[in-house]
Parts: structure tokens; C-alpha cells; sequence
């Protein structure tokens, strides 16, 4: 796995945890303020390679999300090995109850969906990756939207939304 490969499925999680930081109130603002310093530093270390995905993507998505997920499959058993013992030491020494029952509920459940679905296919003679190429379109499609009615009369008009 290269490095151009990563770089889009990282900064896609980044992005999405960065975006759930910014609009968490009980956050202070300076590290809601760190948080996006450094992701927009990691921008400009990772530009060049940044700039290759955006060209990819705008070249050809259809055939990009399917890469995309398949590598968001191959980075899961890492990101699981580094964040469970993070995770356990998160919940143990969580504030409240619910914080650290919930993580570990939901990333136990992360880790068995991602395992049984390791094993199915690894059991119907596929990897993991050969499976989700099976499952998943080689390109994806977007349906034509279609124009909407436009009504000769009011054509220039425009009307208040009340």
C-alpha cells in the first residue's frame, strides 16, 4: 500500500473527526483551535499528494470511492490495533459511565463486524479486499437528474418563499 493510496482515506476520517470537534461547544475554543491549526499544517506537509487525490477525483470518481473504500478496509485492522489500548484507557478513566461503556461497546462491535466479515470471505476463498471488489461496482454511476418543470408563464417572474 503507497502512500497515495492513504492519504485519501486518512484525511477523510481527519476531516469528518475535525468537523464533529468544531462544533462540539463543551470543547474550548484554543483547542478546537489547535485541532484545525494542525489539521490545516498536515495539509501542507501532505499537498502535493493532496492535490494528486483531488485530481484523481475530479478525473474520475466512479472509479475512485470503490479504491476509497477498499483502503478504508485496509487501514481498519491497524487503526484497531493502535486504538483499543487507547480505548481502554480512555474508559477507564472516563468522567462518566456512559463514555466509557459506550466506546467500549461500539468499537467491540466495530471489531466483530469487521472480523466476521474477514472471516466470510476469507472462508468463501477471497480476501478482504478481493471480497469488497466483488461486492463493490468497479465504477460508480450517479443517476442523470432530470430539469425541473418550468412553467412558460412564470419564467421571468421570481416569487417570494413565504
Amino acid at each position: 500500500m503507497q502512500l497515495s493510496e492513504l492519504i485519501p482515506a486518512i484525511f477523510l476520517v481527519w476531516t469528518l473527526g475535525l468537523i464533529l470537534v468544531l462544533f462540539r461547544s463543551s470543547i474550548p475554543g484554543v483547542w478546537r483551535l489547535a485541532a484545525l491549526l494542525l489539521f490545516l499544517f498536515y495539509c501542507g506537509v501532505y499537498y502535493q499528494e493532496l492535490l494528486a487525490v483531488a485530481g484523481r477525483f475530479r478525473a474520475d470518481y466512479g472509479r475512485e470511492l470503490p479504491k476509497l473504500l477498499v483502503t478504508l478496509t485496509q487501514l481498519l485492522p491497524i487503526f484497531l490495533v493502535l486504538f483499543w489500548p487507547i480505548a481502554l484507557w480512555m474508559a477507564f478513566f472516563a468522567p462518566g459511565e456512559r463514555f466509557g461503556g459506550a466506546l467500549v461497546r461500539n468499537l467491540s462491535l466495530v471489531t466483530l463486524f469487521y472480523w466476521l466479515f474477514w472471516l466470510g470471505s476469507w472462508k468463501l476463498g477471497y480476501s478482504l479486499e478481493d471480497g469488497l471488489r466483488k461486492i463493490l461496482p468497479e465504477r460508480v454511476q450517479l443517476p442523470e437528474l432530470p430539469d425541473p418543470p418550468v412553467d412558460p408563464a412564470n419564467a421571468g417572474s421570481r416569487r417570494d418563499a413565504r
